[in-house]
C-alpha cells in the first residue's frame, strides 16, 4: 500500500518541536487494557449500534495480541522514524496528531493534514467538531461558531500560525470559512494555558496552522477538483443543483548558496449555493391566558396583576400558551463563491538563522434571495386554544394580516493577514525570535427588501408535528370580534396583498473593518541549574481598531416614493399595481416547498413571490439602490481601538520524582488592555406643522450635526499557570494544570455608538412632549468600560499511548468563570432644540458573579493492524464531552411573571432558565475507516445535545437547539500513483436545524433544512 497523502512524513509543527515528555525524552510505546468509564458507556447506548459498539471493544480486546508484534522496549523511536512506514492518509493524520498531542506540554488535541481532507467536511469549523469537546453551531447548513469545553464561542479565541485573527462579525469569532480545511495543515486546540500563548480563551484556543515547507521535508503538487449537488438547491428555480470546489498546492525546497529555501503556496476556490426552507417566528414570545376574551386586540403576557387578580377572585385556573408575534415561512435561493491563498515562504540560511514569511488572502460574496410569508399578527383573536401541558401551542385559530416580503442579502467580505517571523540562535544555549503582523478584514452587507401587505383573513394553527402548518378559512366574511375578513383571500395571489399604505421599500447597509497589527519578541535561554531546562520570557504589543457603520433601516412607503421619484405624478395605488402587475413571479420557485409534493400542509406549499430587484427597479425608476444617498454617518457608529500589552515569564523543567519522571512548565503573564472608543453625539429638533392651526402637531427630526465623544478604559490582569506531567509508564501519562485565563467580550459592545429610540420624521403627535416621548424616550449603546472575563482553571487528564496508531485518554476540567452581563440604565444627555435633555440609556455592565463548570472528556483511537486482511485496515476514534454548569440565563419571558416577592407565578417555575450561550451538555463524535487495498471508506458521525443560542440583538425570549446527529460519508479510491477519485457526502440523513422558545420542547421557533450535500472529486498528486 502507498501513501496516497500530502501529509505522509509530515513532522510536528515548529510550534511543538522540540519539547519532549519527561527527563528520559522517550517515545517507547506500549500496551496495556483500559477500562472505559460511565460517559463513555452512556454515549455508546445512546447513540451507537450494537455492531459499533463491537467495534470499539475490539481493539482493547485485541490489545494483548498486537503487542506481540509491536515495537520491542529496545527499539527507539529513530528507528522507527526510519522505517518506511506506508499507511492511508487518514491512519498517517491520526497518528501525527496523536504524536503532537503526546509531546505538547499543555492538554490538547489535535486534527492533522490528511485527517481534514478525508473528513467530508465543508468547513473548517466543521472539522473542529471531529475533535474532543469541540461542537459548531450550524448556519444555513455549515458549521460555523465553535464552542470549547460547553463555553461558547465568546469565550474562546482563534490564533493563525500563533496570530490573532481578525473578523467581520459584529464579535470576535473567528470566520473559519475564510481559511479553506484544504489548505491547513494542522488544527490544535489547547485546551490549558500556559504563558507564552497569546491570551483570550477562557474555554481554550484554536490554532490554526499552515504548512512550513522546510518541516515538510520534500517536494509535493496536488490538484483536485470537486463537484457539488444539492438536492435542495435543484428543486429551487434557477438552480441547478450543481456547484464545484477545487484546489491547488503546491510544496517545495531547495538548497542554494544562501542556504535552505522553502516554499509552499495554496490555492482553493468555493462556488456553490446553499438553499433553505424554513419556519421562523419572531424572537418575542407572550404567555397568553386563554380564558381571557380580548376581542380584536392581541393576547398580552399574563403578569402578575393578572394572577393578584385571579388569586382575588379565588380562580387559579388559567389557560396559558406561549404565543410568538409573528410566524413566517420562508424558502430562499442561494449563491456563494470564496477564493482563497495561503502560502509560506521558509529561509534558513544556516545554522543560526530561520525567517518564515506567510501571508493569507480569502475574498468571499454572498448573496441571498429570500421570499417569506408571514402571519403579522400570531396574537390577534384566539379561540379554540389548546396548549402542552408546558404551554406548548397545539392548535388555536386566529385572525391577521398576511405579509409576503421579498429581500435581497449582499455581502462581501475580504481577509488579508500575514507575518515575518526570524528566528536567531546565536549559541546552543539561546534563541531569540520576532514575530510581525498583521491583519485586515473588510465586511460590506446591504438588505434590500420589498413587502406587500394584505387584510385580515382567518386562519388555523396547527402543530401535530415539529413544523407548525397554518391553513385559511374563508368562509367567514367577519370575526367574532366583528373584524372585517377577506374571504377572497388567496396566499398564492399577490393581488390578495393589496394593502397600499402597508407597502414599503426598505435598506439596510452596514460596513465593518477589522485592523490588527502586532508585534512579538520572545527569547529562550536554556540551562543547566536544579530542575529547571530553560528559561523563556517575551513580549507583546497589539493595536486592533473595529469601525463599523450601522445604518439604522430606511423604510420608504409609497406617499414618499411618489415624490422622490415620481414628482407626485402617480398614487400609492397606482404604483402598488404597477410593481405587482410588472414583478410578480408567475409559479412558486420551490417545487417541493416543506414536502408540497407528498401533500405538505404548510400554507398549500406556495405563497405569492415576486422579482425582488425588479419592484425596486420598477418604483425608484431603475435606481437600484432602494433608497436614496443621504450623509452615512449616524449616532450609532463604532470606533473602538484596543491596545493590548502583553509581558510573561516561564520556566520549562524536568526533574524526577522519585522514579517517576516529571516535567512541565509554569510562569505569569502580565496584559494590560487600553481602550479608546470614539463616538457621534447628533441633535435633535421637535419642529411644529401649523398646516391646521387649531390643531398644530409635532415630530422629531435628527439634525445634521455632529459632536465627537472620546472615551477611554484601561485595565491590567495577571495570568499564572503551571503544566506538570508525571509520567507514570512510559506509555502513561499523568497531565495536570492550573491557570488563570481571561476573554474579553463582544469589542463592538465597547463603543460609544447610541440608538436613540425609533425616529420615525413621518409620524405625528399632539404636543412636543408626547414627540420626545414617543421617539427619544430610550437609547442604547456600547461601554467601553466593560471589563475582561475572568476565569480560574484546573485539569487533570490521564492519557495511554498503547502503540502509534492506539491511546486512550480521559480528562476532568473544572472552571470558576465570570460571563455574566446585565443591561443597566443611566441617565445621559442628548441636545433637542438646543437644550440639553436627559434619556435613559441602556448599556451592558459587568456583573461580579461567578459560575462554576465541571466537565469530563474521552477520547480513543485504533487502527485494527493485527487483524488478518483486509480487516487490518479498519480503524476508529471516538470522541466524548461532558459539561455542566450552575450559570443561568434567566428567559426574558418570566419578567412579566415574577411575584411581587420575586418568585415565578406558579405553573412557570417548571420552566428552566438556559445556561450559558453555546453549552450543550453531551458532544461526541465517532469516526470509522477501512483501507482496502487502494480503496478507502469512512464515515463519522457527530452528536450534539440542545444547547442556548441567542439571537443578536436584545432577547426577548430564550432560545433552545434542539439535539442533533450528523452522518457523514467519504469514499476514494486510488487509480494510480498520482490520481484518486473520492465521493463525499455531508448530512447524508437530511437532518434538520430546529429550535423552540418558551417551552423547551413543542414550542418551534426554528425549523431550518438544506438537504444532503454530494461531492464527487478527482485529486492528483504528483
Amino acid at each position: 500500500m502507498m501513501s496516497i497523502s500530502l501529509d505522509a512524513g509530515v513532522a510536528a509543527p515548529h510550534a511543538h518541536r522540540d519539547r519532549a515528555v519527561g527527563p528520559a525524552k522517550s517515545l517507547a510505546w506500549r500496551r496495556r487494557p483500559v477500562r472505559k468509564s460511565k460517559a463513555f458507556n452512556y454515549y455508546l447506548r445512546s447513540h451507537c449500534s450494537p455492531l459499533i459498539l463491537a467495534s470499539i471493544a475490539l481493539p482493547f480486546a485485541a490489545a494483548p495480541a498486537a503487542q506481540e508484534t509491536g515495537n520491542s522496549g529496545s527499539e527507539s523511536i529513530n528507528d522507527t522514524i526510519m522505517e518506511e512506514i506506508v499507511v492511508s492518509a487518514t491512519r498517517r493524520a491520526l497518528q501525527n496528531a496523536l504524536d503532537i498531542k503526546r509531546n505538547t506540554t499543555a492538554i490538547v488535541d489535535v486534527l492533522s493534514a490528511g485527517d481534514i481532507g478525508d473528513i467530508p467536511s465543508l468547513s473548517v469549523a466543521e472539522a473542529l467538531e471531529g475533535i474532543t469537546g469541540a461542537s459548531a453551531h450550524r448556519l444555513k447548513g455549515s458549521g460555523s461558531q465553535v464552542s470549547i469545553r460547553g463555553l461558547g464561542p465568546f469565550l474562546g479565541f482563534s490564533t493563525f500560525n500563533g496570530r490573532e485573527v481578525t473578523t467581520g462579525s459584529a464579535d470576535r469569532a473567528v470566520n473559519f470559512q475564510q481559511f479553506p480545511a484544504e489548505l491547513i495543515n494542522t488544527i490544535t486546540i489547547y485546551k490549558t494555558q500556559q504563558a507564552d500563548l497569546v491570551e483570550g480563551g477562557t474555554s481554550g484556543i484554536v490554532e490554526l496552522q499552515s504548512i512550513r515547507p522546510l518541516d515538510y521535508g520534500k517536494e509535493a503538487m496536488s490538484v483536485e477538483f470537486r463537484g457539488k449537488y444539492n438536492s435542495h438547491a435543484a428543486r429551487v428555480d434557477g438552480n441547478d443543483g450543481i456547484g464545484a470546489r477545487g484546489s491547488f498546492t503546491f510544496v517545495d525546497q531547495f538548497d542554494t548558496d544562501a542556504g535552505r529555501l522553502g516554499v509552499s503556496f495554496g490555492y482553493a476556490r468555493f462556488d456553490s449555493g446553499n438553499p433553505e426552507e424554513s419556519y421562523l417566528t419572531s424572537s418575542s414570545f407572550q404567555l397568553c391566558d386563554a380564558r381571557v376574551d380580548r376581542g380584536s386586540s392581541r393576547c398580552q403576557a399574563y403578569d402578575q396583576q393578572d394572577q393578584a387578580d385571579d388569586l382575588a377572585a379565588g380562580d387559579d385556573s388559567a389557560e396559558l400558551y406561549f404565543v410568538p408575534n409573528s410566524i413566517s415561512y420562508r424558502t430562499q435561493d442561494e449563491e456563494e463563491k470564496r477564493d482563497a491563498i495561503i502560502s509560506t515562504i521558509q529561509w534558513v540560511p544556516n545554522d543560526q538563522w530561520e525567517i518564515n514569511a506567510d501571508v493569507q488572502w480569502s475574498s468571499k460574496y454572498y448573496e441571498e434571495d429570500r421570499h417569506d410569508f408571514t402571519i403579522d399578527d400570531a396574537r390577534r383573536e384566539h379561540s379554540n386554544v389548546s396548549a402542552r401541558d408546558n404551554y406548548g401551542l397545539l392548535n388555536y385559530s386566529g385572525v391577521s394580516r398576511g405579509r409576503v416580503t421579498g429581500e435581497l442579502y449582499r455581502r462581501d467580505e475580504d481577509y488579508r493577514g500575514g507575518g515575518l517571523n526570524l528566528t536567531w540562535r546565536p549559541s546552543d544555549t539561546l534563541s531569540l525570535t520576532t514575530d510581525l503582523s498583521f491583519a485586515n478584514t473588510q465586511r460590506d452587507r446591504v438588505r434590500r427588501v420589498a413587502r406587500f401587505r394584505s387584510d385580515y383573513f382567518a386562519y388555523n394553527y396547527t402543530a401535530n408535528s415539529l413544523v407548525p402548518s397554518i391553513t385559511f378559512d374563508t368562509t367567514m366574511d367577519e370575526s367574532p370580534a366583528g373584524t372585517t375578513l377577506d374571504t377572497s383571500f388567496d396566499v398564492s395571489d399577490l393581488a390578495s396583498f393589496d394593502r397600499s399604505g402597508d407597502a414599503d421599500l426598505r435598506s439596510r447597509l452596514t460596513n465593518r473593518e477589522d485592523d490588527i497589527w502586532a508585534l512579538r519578541l520572545d527569547g529562550e535561554y536554556r540551562l543547566d541549574i536544579g530542575f529547571v531546562d530553560s528559561v523563556k520570557a517575551g513580549v507583546r504589543y497589539s493595536e486592533r481598531q473595529r469601525i463599523t457603520n450601522n445604518e439604522d433601516t430606511r423604510t420608504m412607503r409609497y406617499d414618499e416614493i411618489n415624490e422622490v421619484y415620481w414628482g407626485g405624478t402617480s398614487s400609492r395605488d397606482e404604483l402598488m399595481a404597477l410593481a405587482q402587475n410588472t414583478c410578480a413571479n408567475s409559479r412558486f420557485p420551490n417545487d417541493d416547498f416543506f414536502g408540497s409534493d407528498d401533500g405538505g400542509p404548510n400554507v398549500g406549499g406556495s405563497f405569492a413571490t415576486f422579482d425582488t430587484l425588479c419592484v425596486i427597479r420598477t418604483l425608484t425608476r431603475g435606481d437600484n439602490r432602494s433608497l436614496p444617498d443621504e450623509d452615512r454617518r449616524g449616532t450609532n457608529d463604532i470606533d473602538v481601538t484596543e491596545e493590548i500589552t502583553a509581558a510573561y515569564v516561564m520556566a520549562n523543567f524536568s526533574t524526577e520524582l522519585g522514579a517517576m519522571p516529571l516535567s512541565g512548565n509554569f510562569g505569569l503573564r502580565v496584559v494590560q488592555t487600553d481602550v479608546t472608543s470614539l463616538g457621534l453625539r447628533g441633535t435633535f429638533d421637535v419642529v411644529e406643522d401649523n398646516t391646521d392651526p387649531a390643531n398644530p402637531t409635532y415630530r422629531v427630526e435628527a439634525g445634521d450635526d455632529f459632536t465627537r465623544v472620546k472615551f477611554t478604559n484601561s485595565t491590567t490582569e495577571y495570568l499564572p499557570s503551571v503544566n506538570a506531567i508525571f509520567q507514570l509508564r512510559e506509555d502513561i501519562l499523568l497531565r495536570t494544570a492550573a491557570y488563570r485565563a481571561m476573554s474579553r467580550d463582544n469589542i463592538e459592545l465597547l463603543g460609544a455608538g447610541r440608538s436613540f429610540g425609533n425616529i420615525d420624521e413621518d409620524q405625528d403627535y399632539a404636543s412636543p412632549e408626547e414627540a420626545l416621548q414617543g421617539e427619544l424616550d430610550t437609547a442604547s449603546g456600547g461601554n467601553p468600560d466593560l471589563e475582561p472575563l475572568m476565569s480560574w482553571n484546573a485539569d487533570l487528564s490521564l492519557e495511554w499511548y498503547l502503540n502509534e496508531d492506539t491511546a486512550v485518554s480521559a480528562a476532568v476540567y473544572y472552571k470558576s468563570f465570570e460571563a455574566a452581563t446585565f443591561p443597566s440604565i443611566v441617565d445621559e444627555t442628548i441636545v433637542v432644540n438646543g437644550v440639553d435633555v436627559a434619556v435613559a440609556t441602556t448599556k451592558i455592565v459587568n456583573v461580579d458573579d461567578k459560575s462554576d463548570l465541571l466537565g469530563f472528556e474521552l477520547t480513543a483511537q485504533h487502527a485494527f493492524t493485527s487483524l488478518p486482511q483486509p480487516f487490518d485496515g479498519l480503524g476508529v476514534k471516538l470522541t466524548y464531552n461532558y459539561a455542566d454548569t450552575n450559570f443561568e440565563t434567566q428567559d426574558p419571558i418570566l419578567g412579566d411573571a415574577l411575584q411581587s416577592d420575586g418568585s415565578v407565578l406558579p405553573g412557570l417555575a417548571e420552566l428552566e432558565p438556559a445556561s450559558i450561550f453555546g453549552l450543550s451538555e453531551h458532544t461526541g463524535s465517532l469516526k470509522l475507516y477501512w483501507d482496502i487495498g487502494r480503496f478507502h471508506v469512512s464515515a463519522i458521525t457527530k452528536y450534539r445535545s440542545e444547547y442556548f443560542q441567542p439571537n443578536a440583538g436584545t432577547p426577548r425570549a430564550n432560545r433552545w437547539i434542539d439535539d442533533f446527529t450528523l452522518l457523514d460519508l467519504a469514499a476514494s479510491y486510488r487509480v494510480n500513483d498520482t490520481w484518486k477519485l473520492r465521493a463525499t457526502v455531508q448530512n447524508l440523513l437530511d437532518e434538520p436545524q430546529s429550535g423552540q422558545r418558551g417551552a423547551r420542547s413543542g414550542s418551534t421557533t426554528l425549523w431550518s433544512s438544506t438537504g444532503p450535500k454530494f461531492e464527487l472529486s478527482v485529486n492528483g498528486s504528483f
